[in-house]
């Protein structure tokens, strides 16, 4: 399929931040008088942005409480970004395969455009994206299709040209609602095969490095 336009989510998709995020997370819960959470949980609750993780991991705490929260994480997670966090196998090989074939790339993620930006830095992968759409980016974060629809427009792709790829129901829904080809990666943060298959993707890969046989 010759897509010139490829959109990625970042967390779960190219890399393995769960590690850095549970420990930013249990730092908040440790500062709030709470009981720390384990790594399989929190990496459960991951990916509809910081404030609604804090959300699931805190449920009963007032909407004051969570931004509260949040201001908190975002203090401690933003010095704590790449101490665990890694690239997926097959990532840089595969960012590098389409750059040489003259595809644009954007990512486009709920996790906020201050804590993306040093990151894709950090692991050195900045220079393959040519725009970054954070979760607050815009006035709504996905599955609404608005981050990516101004990821597109930014580049002046088009929709039929697009195609996105991501690792949970949410990612599944902002292509479907987007109109975009969407591709799954069964390795992520979205849960067991069996639910990523059903979760709405036009098609789910094993590993990164099978997009190079999709995407012409």
């Amino acid at each position: 399929m010759d897509y010139e336009f490829l959109a990625f989510d970042l967390d779960g998709t190219l890399i393995d931040s769960s590690g850095d995020i549970t420990w930013a997370a249990n730092r908040v819960l440790k500062t709030l008088g709470r009981e720390g959470q384990s790594l399989e949980s929190v990496r459960s609750k991951i990916g509809s942005g910081v404030r609604v993780l804090l959300e699931r991991l805190m449920p009963d705490m007032s909407p004051r409480g969570i931004e509260e929260a949040r201001v908190l994480f975002i203090k401690e997670y933003s010095g704590h970004t790449v101490v665990d966090t890694v690239l997926y196998e097959g990532v840089y090989d595969t960012l590098a395969h389409f750059e040489a074939l003259g595809k644009s790339m954007a990512i486009v993620t709920n996790k906020p455009e201050l804590l993306a930006y040093p990151i894709l830095d950090e692991l050195g992968i900045a220079r393959f994206f040519s725009v970054v759409v954070g979760g607050d980016t815009y006035g709504s974060r996905k599955p609404n299709p608005e981050p990516l629809l101004g990821a597109i427009g930014s580049m002046r792709a088009t929709v039929a040209s697009t195609v996105y790829i991501g690792d949970s129901g949410i990612d599944a829904e902002t292509g479907r609602l987007a109109g975009t080809y969407t591709v799954g990666v069964s390795y992520g943060f979205g849960g067991v095969l069996h639910e990523i298959e059903s979760a709405g993707f036009d098609i789910v890969i094993p590993a990164i490095s099978e997009l190079k046989s999709i995407v012409g």
